[in-house]
């Protein structure tokens, strides 16, 4: 028997090239191989090294047109063009079909992406007219809508590796699905969801088989790069999340374990590792621990450590920080969410601003780029509260990293909002600025998320001094900042904000000059990365 597991193209108007890992995938393949080592198993990414080509703009984000008018090559550029990133659909289909399968199992990651799944689906069944099995956080979370797709025969929900090897043994057995746990199957045009049952202990599952892929073929900075999850799920109930719709529960692998792991892939020859847990750092002393024996494992700036799925602040400490900073962490993602307290709780998010001002502190002074995350548009945050939390973190010396806000399914905040449907589904993405409330208008959330990039662009610079000094003096002979110099002092003196094509100025009608000047009216200075002071 021989199973191809897939990682499918996806279309919008950007991508997050350095993540692209199929570290689900190979997990799955890895606990195949060690449980039925019988069966073949193959994954093929068809998003990753197939380049883009531009395609028309969905109908369903037509709206956007006004927002994105025109190619902006400007330091405050937002979108423009579509893209679809990785193979053609039906390339991607015969690929498969020359690899003879007998099963196949796409990856469902991001709602926003469902559609490319199934849209491939269709293709593999007119070539290669084999079961297909859907798996992955969206499924997770909605694993009634996709089953009920015609080109998907099954799907699973939750963790895969029991529920998709327990199902392989019933297609090699007596194909008794019920028996299936996290198994979602069709039966006499019906539609049956078994219960979920617990998986494989995190600590027992073999390691990510990544065999199917060259050492370079996902690199950061020109370096081999390896995804490594010490832990799934997250401990804590922010409503905005989704996570624990496919990890209900936080489990987590023993230090020594995670040593290993790292020590083989360095033998293997990767040289940088990205943590992608949802909560790295819970478990504060054991992180510790981990950095103690890699200082001791590794030669000294051999190895680089990341963490861009982000680390919880409120999980760091001094001590932690300072052994983060030997190993070889550069970086720091910190989410803040908001610095308004009332809106945190309202999100269950139990961490403070306090603590966060003090691990900034922290990580200022060990020199950490820091970059940290503020979601705009939170249903029930108010415009003065987003200013707010904005004002506070252009004081701060970090970039700031805005996250439009979007209905994830499977979280608890999404109940809140009559059932989502599938055209919910493909507008759970930032870029779509799909959520308006009586509290804030599409317009606002867009003009601040251009704010933020006014501020970073601005943090950029070296030097005490006033903005007015900076627009007036400051001469340079980068090209790009040249253009944001210039559009500041349109925007300041015209009170219209413009973007740059490359050969004109094109004023961008839906910026609302009220967002800025509030904004600046209260700012007073902003704080750069290395400390320095503009002054409003």
């Amino acid at each position: 028997m021989k199973l191809i597991l897939i990682q499918p193209p996806i279309q919008d108007f950007y991508e997050t090239k350095i993540r692209l890992q199929p570290i689900g995938l190979a997990y799955l393949k890895a606990a195949i191989k060690k449980f039925l080592p019988n069966i073949t198993v193959k994954i093929l990414d068809f998003h990753q090294n197939f380049g883009r080509k531009t395609i028309s703009l969905p109908s369903e984000l037509n709206y956007l047109r006004e927002f994105y008018p025109c190619p902006d090559i400007s330091p405050f550029c937002t979108f423009y063009h579509y893209y679809h990133f990785g193979a053609d659909f039906k390339q991607a289909a015969e690929k498969i079909a020359q690899e003879n399968p007998d099963i196949i199992g796409i990856s469902i990651l991001f709602s926003s992406y469902f559609r490319e799944a199934l849209t491939l689906a269709k293709e593999i069944k007119k070539v290669c007219p084999v079961p297909i099995i859907a798996g992955g956080s969206h499924v997770s979370a909605e694993p009634l809508s996709i089953l009920q797709s015609p080109w998907i025969d099954f799907v699973i929900y939750g963790e895969g590796e029991k529920p998709l090897i327990e199902l392989l043994k019933q297609f090699q057995g007596n194909k008794q699905f019920e028996q299936v746990p996290n198994l979602g199957f069709k039966k006499n045009n019906k539609f049956f969801l078994n219960p979920k049952k617990p998986n494989y202990p995190f600590e027992e599952l073999p390691l990510p088989d990544l065999s199917d892929f060259s050492l370079n073929n996902y690199q950061f900075q020109k370096k081999p790069l390896y995804f490594i999850t010490t832990s799934r799920g997250c401990p804590h109930q922010c409503t905005f999340c989704s996570a624990k719709s496919t990890f209900p529960i936080y489990k987590k692998r023993s230090v020594e374990n995670i040593l290993e792991e790292i020590k083989i892939r360095y033998k293997q020859g990767y040289r940088v590792f990205d943590f992608e847990d949802d909560n790295l750092t819970f478990f504060i002393d054991d992180m510790k621990k981990l950095c103690k024996l890699i200082i001791k494992e590794f030669p000294q700036n051999k190895i680089r450590f990341l963490a861009m799925n982000g680390i919880s602040y409120l999980h760091l400490d001094n001590d932690l920080l300072l052994l983060m900073k030997k190993i070889g962490f550069t970086d720091l993602n910190l989410s803040l969410v908001s610095s308004d307290e009332s809106v945190l709780r309202s999100c269950h998010r139990p961490h403070t601003v306090k603590k966060f001002t003090q691990i900034i502190q922290t990580g200022f002074k060990l020199k950490f780029n820091m970059t940290a995350y503020q979601i705009l548009g939170l249903p029930h945050e108010s415009i003065s509260s987003m200013l707010t939390t904005l004002i506070f973190l252009a004081r701060q010396p970090v970039l700031i990293g805005p996250s439009i806000f979007y209905l994830a399914p499977g979280s608890k905040i999404a109940c809140q909002f009559s059932p989502l449907k599938e055209k919910d589904f493909f507008l759970a993405r930032s870029s779509a600025m799909a959520i308006e409330t009586k509290h804030f208008s599409r317009e606002d959330i867009y003009s601040l998320f251009i704010c933020t990039r006014i501020i970073n662009f601005l943090k950029q610079f070296d030097i005490n001094t006033s903005l007015n000094n900076l627009l007036l003096s400051h001469k340079t002979s980068n090209k790009r900042i040249n253009i944001g110099l210039e559009i500041l002092r349109k925007l300041i003196y015209e009170k219209k904000l413009h973007a740059y094509t490359g050969k004109q100025f094109v004023e961008l009608k839906k910026f609302k000059w009220e967002i800025f000047y509030k904004l600046f009216s209260r700012l007073k200075f902003i704080t750069s990365k290395t400390g320095q002071k503009i002054f409003i």
